[in-house]
């Protein structure tokens, strides 16, 4: 029996999938319809399916296949027994090598919910990544991996060179030559602030040296994706473990030294702490990432604790509470958080989404959720939405 489901909100037109299995039309009924204004024009993009999780995918227990659906988005549902209302998160899995990254999953990116049990698809199937990506973060699209070399010549003083590699987060297919970051030796977080276009990440001072205590230890800079232009916001002792930006352009870190959740003013650099984290933030086999949930301003973070395990969490980034959401099986090391945005004017996700079995061999049931009124960006939605359900 499938265990996926997928529900496709459109506003006017017909959606169509690369499907053995069809569509199916859902009659209106209080469940499923919604009155918007008649005479309210849509424009182009509120054709489109809502895309905010993920396109088409069957999955089954215990095993996992993939399909690929058109090129319209869809909105993606996170198996039964998984909760069917949380973002499904995409992250590029680290591997190693060794025992420090022992989870069978390949090195690529994969997508699960964010809840439990997580259900890892593989989302890059043959893409040829650089090997041990220092960071790596999600852009408009596209998917970037920076390496770094770093070596000491014969006076201790410390040198670095690094790379970054630019993916098409679709096919997964290198966009380009290899771009040069020059003399930067990013450390383990990265973030894409879709507020202003630029990159933050954590950087090691290479002006420095090791018995050298006149200088804090590390940078945090940031990139300007449309020149490649490095610039550097803050120089710092803090020990930031993971990097996320808000929609409002709000930048947070996860600051190692007294296990605090900060704020960081993208203009002036002034670090300003939220509270402390009630889960211990680690440094060790693994990095931390962290994303904004931006439908609902929830920050999820992927973290290690002090046996090596790793976990995902779900919190307030005004507080700096979280919850646990569950351990990660096979301790996965991923880098490069993100959930994948809507177009502006496509249908807003549906909400309360449930399944409710009506047999005990569990082969029928009823699927219910709330039809949204409002488009992704919150204005009003006009015309006739249909939904279809696969």
């Amino acid at each position: 029996m499938k265990k996926f489901y997928v529900i496709a909100l459109v506003a006017t037109g017909m959606a169509f999938f690369s499907s053995s299995v069809s569509a199916q039309r859902i009659e209106p009924t209080t469940k499923n319809a919604v009155k918007v204004a008649p005479k309210s024009v849509l424009s182009g993009d509120a054709r489109l399916q809502e895309p905010r999780r993920t396109k088409a995918r069957t999955i089954t227990s215990p095993g996992i296949s993939q399909g690929r659906g058109s090129e319209l988005l869809v909105h993606r549902i996170p198996a039964i027994e998984s909760n069917p209302n949380a973002p499904v998160i995409y992250g590029f899995n680290y591997k190693s090598g060794d025992w420090r990254t022992p989870s069978p999953l390949a090195s690529g990116v994969f997508s699960f919910s964010a809840s439990q049990p997580f259900n890892f698809v593989a989302e890059s199937t043959g893409a040829k990544f650089p090997d041990d990506p220092q960071v790596a973060f999600y852009a408009n699209g596209k998917f970037y991996c920076i390496t770094s070399t770093y070596w000491k010549d014969a006076d201790y003083g410390m040198h670095a060179f690094s790379r970054i590699y630019v993916f098409n987060a679709e096919t997964w297919q290198q966009i380009g030559d290899t771009i040069s970051l020059g003399k930067h030796y990013p450390m383990q977080c990265a973030t894409y602030n879709k507020a202003n276009g630029k990159a933050y990440f954590m950087n090691w001072n290479m002006e420095t040296s090791d018995d050298d205590d006149d200088q804090p230890s590390k940078m945090l800079c940031s990139i300007d994706l449309a020149t490649n232009k490095v610039d550097t916001l803050l120089r710092t002792d803090n020990f930031f473990v993971f990097l996320a930006a808000a929609k409002d352009g709000s930048l947070y870190a996860g600051k190692i030294q007294d296990n605090e959740l900060c704020k960081i003013n993208t203009s002036t650099g002034e670090v300003t702490s939220v509270g402390k984290c009630n889960f211990t933030l680690a440094n060790g086999t693994a990095p931390a990432e962290a994303v904004f949930d931006d439908a609902t301003g929830e920050l999820y973070v992927a973290a290690l604790d002090n046996k090596d395990r790793t976990f995902l969490y779900k919190g307030d980034a005004s507080t700096a509470q979280f919850t646990k959401v569950g351990q990660f099986p096979g301790s996965e090391h991923f880098k490069g958080l993100y959930i994948v945005d809507a177009p502006a004017k496509a249908p807003a996700a549906p909400t309360n989404i449930a399944w409710t079995f009506t047999n005990t061999v569990r082969t029928a049931g009823n699927l219910t959720f709330g039809v949204p009124t409002t488009a992704f960006d919150g204005s009003s939605l006009s015309g006739t939405l249909t939904v279809y359900v696969r």
